[in-house]
């Protein structure tokens, strides 16, 4: 129990609730408790921790290293008894890891410490006299990755993951004898990013051991995914490269994870009072130090500002500090006959008067009605225009506008749902699939014309219909790490073909890798080359539509200044039936830092944005890639990973650029091509326009309603009274209904609905469209 003498150093509740520690860095000597419930702080004087670095938390211990004397020890948080431990002399980095095979009062336990990005571990019993330095096999033929420094001692193996998601497995005793050790890595979790920087993390939790892998994105650090694997072990009498590997799951039960910079902890949820299966995350972002929440219930995350004074800071990283003592369960009895009685009184009150409310509507005016539904989602409009024959007709006049794009998200893959969210109206849908009756990881790529592009664990891709429950599928893609994807033609029709994209994000790097697929395609076959030849600003020469050369190519009439010639290789697609993606490497003069966010189809080709502003277009027809001299790049002078978030939409035969910072510190910035003067002019005011934004894939939209005009909407709902979206107005330049605290999927995509499709759904005498809101309004 705590020292009583000392209690009042620590919150009245420290002990009874996870909490989260800033200990004691350059700029202040006291040490910062968090209450992650509410976000209050409390700062306390700690002695024993000045001129200290703590470089890991361990239930009740801390790990600290004198910044001076190298004096290295654990400290109780309890008692204020101390272990002592080897001095520490080597130099460390901010993001290297400590772990543990035991607690340090157990006369066995051993500390490891993994060099990041070097080739040695260094590990010590508490009664040793100096740590023990060993060189280990890091980079292998196969896969040449060096540390990370995140490891974890777990049934007698030491795992250490690389920079990639491969986890280096050694035998521990075999280390702590000096023996050859081999470098057995994990096939489940191959070499895999379309991220700028992944987070890793250990936990232990029931007996097994998990991976939990955060995907960020850009110099802010922006999340966009979460995925969780557990360590699998099959049988012991089969070989280890067998018996080891990585399986993906979509829940953590009844536990919960803490996981900050230097640790991962796991709790029973129920024992102290906190949400099951999910998972909070310390991250450091632009605007300061977030704490992430992650619901595998409903597959979102949502994030808080815990220290806005924190961008950045490495010196004084958080820990979670784990209960020593279990807090009281808190029974809460819910008279569920009440509730039921009332539910059903409730119904029988609504059948009684529901003839006569119909016969008081079907008396308005078909004008007023127009009205009314001006003010519905497309789905209620369809569905109020079936109570009489009046109506119907007034369906007919029902503009296709009304059909804004929904968030297609997918909470529950094991109970086939999928769940479409109409941002504008507050609605939301759920529709069963047969695909998504699966185990593996479900992820949304793209959408066009009604048609969505999915994938199923790491290869399989589909393109379906969700509202028709057409599906086509695609043959596996041998490049998980593919930017995006898109498609031309109805996938139902011969003219379908489908792409994806692959930029490289090395900063010197000019290439682009393009994969395409066209069922009955057999071959590519290399014709020659294509020569374009620019003398300064470009035109685009049109008749009507763009003036096109017998090779199918979008031609640009150029003059002014200083003479480029700039040569592209060309292929020819022969038609012969081909049942695997064709790969082509492209390379341009100009580097092209390519985002994750889908191209636009545009006058027959496809029109790419990158990071920085500028335009790279792909011609499918004679497959050729160029980067555009001309618009010039907005954000020319920052680095090539800067800028994110950014999005290219088309709207009435204009290109629009959204470039969104993952912080309310700074504006959005929108900006439309000048066709005229091939340049970007920014944009203040977007007129009749809605523009719906994410990190996949982006639409835009004329806005029937003057009050959803002039917006940006994003992949966010906020639930506090009402489902509710999240926009960006251009008009004050504000985030409603708030930034901070709102919900995200954690795999979506914008999805246009065809009101003709929706039209055939409601008229059917089951409609598959459950409109999940008026459950929750019942319920």
């Amino acid at each position: 129990m705590l020292d009583i003498e000392r209690k009042d150093q620590f919150p009245s509740s420290f002990g009874r609730l996870p909490w989260l520690i800033k200990f004691p860095d350059e700029e202040k000597e006291t040490c910062t408790f968090i209450n992650f419930t509410n976000g209050s702080k409390e700062e306390r004087n700690i002695p024993e921790m000045k001129g200290k670095k703590c470089f890991g938390c361990f239930g009740e211990w801390v790990l600290l290293i004198d910044k001076e004397t190298r004096e290295c020890f654990f400290l109780s948080l309890v008692s204020y008894s101390k272990v002592h431990l080897p001095p520490f002399k080597e130099s460390i980095v901010c993001i290297e890891k400590f772990s543990l095979s035991s607690s340090p009062t157990s006369p066995d336990c051993i500390i490891t410490y993994a060099s990041f990005n070097g080739d040695f571990i260094l590990f010590c019993h508490k009664h040793d006299k100096e740590w023990t330095k060993l060189l280990v096999p890091y980079y292998h033929d196969q896969y040449p990755h060096g540390c990370s420094g995140v490891n974890v001692i777990y049934n007698g193996w030491l795992l250490i993951l690389s920079k990639c998601r491969l986890a280096k497995i050694f035998d521990f005793a075999a280390l702590c004898d000096h023996k050859r050790v081999e470098v057995i890595p994990s096939y489940a979790l191959d070499d895999y990013s379309e991220t700028y920087k992944m987070d890793k993390y250990f936990v232990e939790s029931c007996n097994s051991l998990y991976l939990v892998i955060i995907h960020k994105f850009g110099l802010g650090q922006h999340v966009i995914h979460m995925e969780v694997h557990q360590l699998v072990e099959p049988s012991e009498e089969s070989e280890i490269q067998d018996r080891l590997y990585w399986n993906y799951v979509p829940n953590i039960g009844d536990q919960a994870f803490f996981l900050s910079r230097y640790n991962g902890v796991s709790l029973c949820a129920k024992e102290f009072g906190v949400e099951p299966n999910c998972i909070y995350a310390t991250v450091p972002c632009f605007d300061g130090e977030r704490l992430y929440k992650f619901c595998l219930d409903n597959q979102t995350f949502s994030f808080d500002l815990l220290l806005p004074e924190d961008r950045w800071n490495f010196e004084g990283p958080l820990f979670w500090a784990i209960p020593t003592s279990r807090m009281q369960a808190i029974e809460f009895e819910t008279p569920l006959d009440v509730v039921e009685s009332n539910k059903d009184r409730v119904i029988i009150e609504e059948n009684q008067e529901r003839n006569q409310i119909l016969r008081q509507w079907t008396d308005l005016p078909i004008e007023m009605v127009e009205l009314l539904f001006q003010r519905l989602s497309l789905v209620d409009c369809l569905r109020v225009s079936t109570l009489c024959k009046a109506w119907a007709s007034t369906s007919q006049s029902i503009p296709e506008e009304n059909a804004w794009p929904w968030l297609m998200h997918s909470p529950d893959v094991f109970n086939g749902k999928c769940k479409f969210f109409d941002p504008v109206c507050g609605k939301e849908y759920s529709l069963e699939m047969d695909v998504l009756f699966t185990n593996q990881q479900i992820a949304f790529h793209s959408s066009r014309d009604g048609w969505v592009v999915m994938s199923e664990g790491d290869e399989a891709i589909y393109v379906l219909n969700p509202l028709t429950k057409e599906m086509i599928e695609l043959p596996g893609l041998d490049c998980p790490c593919y930017n995006c994807i898109s498609f031309t033609g109805v996938p139902t029709s011969p003219d379908f073909r489908a792409f994806a994209f692959y930029f490289e994000y090395d900063d010197n790097d000019k290439m682009v890798k393009i994969y395409s697929y066209r069922p009955g395609q057999k071959e590519l076959t290399e014709t020659g080359q294509e020569e374009l030849t620019e003398t300064g600003q470009e035109e685009w020469t049109e008749t009507g539509q763009d003036e096109l050369t017998e090779t199918g190519q979008e031609e640009f009439t150029e003059t002014g200044q200083e003479e480029l010639t700039e040569t592209d290789q060309e292929e020819e697609l022969t038609e012969t039936g081909q049942e695997e993606w064709a790969e082509t490497i492209l390379e341009s003069d100009i580097q092209f830092c390519g985002t994750i966010n889908n191209p636009v189809f545009f006058h027959g080709e496809f029109y790419c944005l990158d990071r920085r502003g500028q335009l790279g277009v792909f011609n499918p027809e004679v497959v050729t890639w160029r980067v555009l001299t001309k618009p010039e790049p907005i954000c020319s002078d920052v680095p090539c990973y800067a800028y994110a978030c950014c999005s290219l939409v088309e709207i009435q035969g204009d290109l629009i650029a959204v470039f969104r910072p993952d912080t309310p510190l700074k504006p959005i910035e929108v900006y439309k091509l000048d066709r005229s003067k091939m340049a970007w002019s920014e944009v203040d005011n977007l007129g009749d326009i809605t523009i719906f934004v994410g990190f996949r894939n982006s639409i835009a939209v004329p806005s029937p309603l003057k009050r959803f005009r002039n917006s940006i909407y994003f992949p966010k709902f906020d639930d506090r009274e009402h489902r509710n979206g999240v926009f960006y107005s251009m008009d004050d330049h504000q985030y409603h209904p708030r930034f901070y605290g709102v919900e995200q999927p954690t795999t979506y995509v914008w999805f246009q609905p065809s009101k003709l499709l929706l039209q055939k759904d409601m008229d059917a005498e089951t409609s598959s469209l459950q409109d999940e809101s008026s459950l929750k309004t019942l319920n």
